[in-house]
């Protein structure tokens, strides 16, 4: 029994005595000879700190803004119709086909007002044969007239004569251009660069005068309609150049920049209301088509009142939908998960704070992808040029 003891005891010196080994590290002199045994601490570990960028809160004095709803026009809209009459030939468009200026879109049988313009050309070149005869007799009977030959009532006769060719070959020639500007006629062209919106005839149909054949916008620059309301209309400054913001319900939260174009100075008798009109580059790889519905958000005289806003891609929301903030400590240099209560959106890429921040709060803008409550991190304010030593003067 004794001996069993011994045994066990014996083994559980040697396992302790293993397990220091696998905890302690030996310490050596300048010579390579142990000196002693440190113990590894988790304080010995080194800290990986993470790279974020900070944005220290101030109040604003926020513009008073109002939303209007309003409605997308094509800064050009032109229904286009042929001004002479015929079978139609030629259909080289259908809706949604970009054209250009000059491009022929449709086509009128030609034939009949080539013809026309054939017999005007023989009418010309009789009518300037007698013209020159009139002339030739004219010049005689002067002669003859002047040498008191003839009387009066001669030469008044025969300057008639000469008179009434030469109307008759203004009359012709005019009826000539008018034919010629009739044979252009025949081909329906674009204006100006744009899309067909729409075609209102099938090929070979016959065509009056007149009849819209198709329509055409010029999307390049787009138009949002909205009316004001009397008592809102002078909280606004009215004048040319001033910016608003525009939303598409269809394209969800995003916002662009909008000019003022021009209003109207009469209110509608009907809503008593002031239309307005704003102008919008057409953004790139974005489908905006007029009709479509927008609203304005229009700023008007400042507020009394001072708000904070932050950036909205500073905001994180968890998996109920509550938004929150990484809110940093200088003094920790470690960041909080503080949750917030917003509020509208301020342009195009701030929203407003309703509560759960203060003035004079920094928080994390960029980086916050890996942030956890226990991590270090290494700040540094935007837009304060190059980061410095340590985290207490990066946020100064």
């Amino acid at each position: 029994m004794k001996k069993t003891i011994f045994i066990l005891s014996t083994l559980a010196i040697v396992m302790l005595a293993s397990g220091v080994a696998f905890t302690q590290k030996i310490k050596k002199n300048a010579s390579g000879e142990p000196t002693g045994i440190s113990q590894v601490t988790p304080n010995s570990v080194p800290q990986i700190s993470h790279s974020v960028i900070l944005e220290k809160l101030t109040m604003i004095q926020m513009e008073n803004s109002k939303q209007y709803p309003g409605t997308v026009k094509a800064c050009k809209e032109t229904r286009l119709a042929f001004r002479v009459g015929g079978p139609l030939i030629k259909v080289n468009v259908k809706a949604g086909d970009r054209v250009k200026k000059g491009e022929i879109l449709m086509q009128i049988d030609p034939r009949d007002f080539k013809d026309k313009i054939g017999v005007l050309n023989a009418q010309l070149g009789g009518a300037l044969a007698r013209l020159d005869n009139a002339r030739q007799d004219f010049r005689r009977m002067k002669q003859l007239f002047d040498e008191k030959v003839i009387p009066q009532a001669d030469f008044d006769r025969v300057t008639t004569g000469k008179d009434t060719a030469a109307s008759g070959v203004k009359a012709i020639r005019a009826q000539l251009n008018i034919a010629r500007h009739h044979l252009e006629y025949t081909t329906l062209k674009a204006p100006y660069n744009g899309i067909i919106t729409q075609t209102h005839i099938e090929n070979f149909e016959m065509v009056a005068p007149g009849r819209v054949m198709v329509g055409l916008h010029d999307i390049s620059n787009l138009e949002i309609n909205i009316n004001v309301p009397e008592n809102e209309i002078i909280n606004h400054p009215l004048e040319s150049g001033k910016k608003a913001w525009v939303r598409f319900p269809s394209l969800g939260q995003q916002q662009f920049s909008v000019t003022l174009k021009e209003w109207n100075t009469t209110a509608d008798r009907a809503t008593r209301s002031y239309g307005t009109t704003f102008t919008l580059p057409r953004p790139r790889g974005i489908q905006i088509f007029p009709g479509m519905t927008a609203e304005i958000q229009w700023p008007g005289s400042k507020d009394q009142n001072q708000t904070l806003t932050i950036p909205s891609k500073a905001v994180v929301n968890d998996s109920t939908g509550t938004a929150h903030v990484w809110r940093f400590d200088p003094k920790t240099a470690m960041a909080a998960k503080t949750p917030v209560m917003l509020g509208a959106l301020y342009g195009s890429s701030r929203v407003v704070v309703k509560s759960g921040l203060m003035p004079g709060d920094l928080i994390v803008t960029d980086g916050m992808d890996f942030i956890t409550d226990t991590m270090k991190l290494s700040p540094t304010l935007a837009n304060t040029g190059t980061a410095r030593t340590s985290s207490q003067e990066r946020i100064q």
